[in-house]
C-alpha cells in the first residue's frame, strides 16, 4: 500500500479565489514560476510565445469573476490527509 498502515485517509475538495491585480502579473509569475509553462516557454521562440501568452491572458479573462478592473480567478485543489497509526 502506498502509505503503509493508517488510521485513515481524509480527502477533500477546497476552493480559493486568487486575487491579481492585474492580468500581465499573473501571466509573468505562470511564466516564471510554474514549472511546466516555465519549459514550455523557455522551448518556444519570441513570437510563439507572444501568441501563448496572448492565449493565456485570453483564457485567465473568461473566468474572471472580478468587475474592478482587477483579476480574481476561481480555483479548486485536493487536500488529502493521511494520519499513520
Amino acid at each position: 500500500m502506498l502509505f503503509g498502515d493508517k488510521n485513515g485517509m481524509m480527502v477533500q475538495r477546497k476552493a480559493l479565489r486568487v486575487p491579481v491585480q492585474v492580468a500581465q502579473a499573473l501571466a509573468g509569475d505562470v511564466q516564471g514560476f510554474y514549472g511546466p509553462m516555465l519549459k514550455a516557454f523557455s522551448a518556444l521562440d519570441g513570437s510563439i510565445q507572444s501568441a501563448l501568452e496572448t492565449d493565456l491572458l485570453a483564457l485567465a479573462s473568461r473566468f474572471n469573476t472580478a468587475a474592478d478592473g482587477t483579476m480574481v480567478l476561481p480555483s479548486e485543489y485536493l487536500e488529502v490527509v493521511v494520519q499513520k497509526k
